[in-house]
């Protein structure tokens, strides 16, 4: 008998509680379990697990600030309760954000110049101690660029499409001109005149660097608007193609 007592008290328990938490009409929210409603079940003699399972399946506010937790643990919260208690309590974890890919880089933008030039240098050098008069005249499809002198260099701006380079008329070289840039024509003496050839655009470097290859002298410019000896200070006009 007291046995079945008991239990129909544990169960009016739960009634009483669920019945302050319930759902209401028209399916509203539950209300959450507060502290009073741990302590109410916990003095009901309701079992741990119980208490334990009421609170993980139902929506909670509960206090627990240090001084409540000592007042519940006084009032017969059990520490497996109190556990469950906080654990409810913590935040919900942050939804994993997915890595979004990087911006495209934006559009370069160029000022309104007209068309798309790549550079094209032109260097020379001559061997030490041998007094060579060296003054070939550099030209691109027949126009006049610069005289060249030894161990110097200038640039153009060109156009996409194919020139012919030629270092004097008659000592030239067909090139295609397109966004692989940039381009390098190496220019040096021979017996009787001046030969002109395309190069890797890190060797020319490396040449220009080890011949201590110069700019050109602006006064053997041919083409003013077309020649420039420093790449920060682009020329006016554009080589155009053939």
């Amino acid at each position: 008998m007291q046995a079945r007592f008991m239990a129909a008290v544990a169960a009016a328990a739960i009634l009483a509680v669920f019945a302050g938490i319930g759902w209401g009409q028209g399916g509203a929210q539950p209300k959450p379990l507060v502290n009073a409603d741990i302590v109410k079940m916990a003095k009901a003699g309701l079992g741990d697990q119980t208490i334990v399972l009421a609170i993980q399946s139902k929506p909670s506010s509960f206090d627990t600030s240090p001084e409540e937790l000592i007042r519940l643990k006084g009032q017969g919260v059990t520490q497996a309760v109190l556990n469950a208690m906080l654990n409810a309590s913590k935040p919900a974890p942050a939804e994993p954000v997915s890595p979004q890919p990087p911006p495209p880089p934006a559009q370069q933008t160029e000022p309104d110049r007209g068309p798309v030039g790549y550079w094209v240098g032109f260097f020379s050098f001559c061997a030490k101690n041998q007094g060579i008069i060296f003054k070939p005249t550099i030209y691109a499809n027949n126009v006049e660029l610069a005289r060249m002198a030894c161990d110097t260099y200038f640039y153009v701006l060109a156009q996409p499409g194919t020139y012919k380079f030629c270092a004097t008329k008659g000592k030239c070289v067909t090139a295609a001109v397109d966004p692989g840039g940039p381009y390098y024509f190496r220019v040096l003496p021979t017996t009787l005149s001046y030969s002109i050839g395309q190069i890797d655009a890190s060797r020319a470097e490396e040449e220009i660097q080890h011949h201590g290859v110069g700019a050109l002298d602006l006064g053997r410019v041919l083409a003013p608007k077309l020649v420039t000896t420093n790449v920060n200070n682009p020329p006016v006009a554009l080589l155009s193609p053939q």
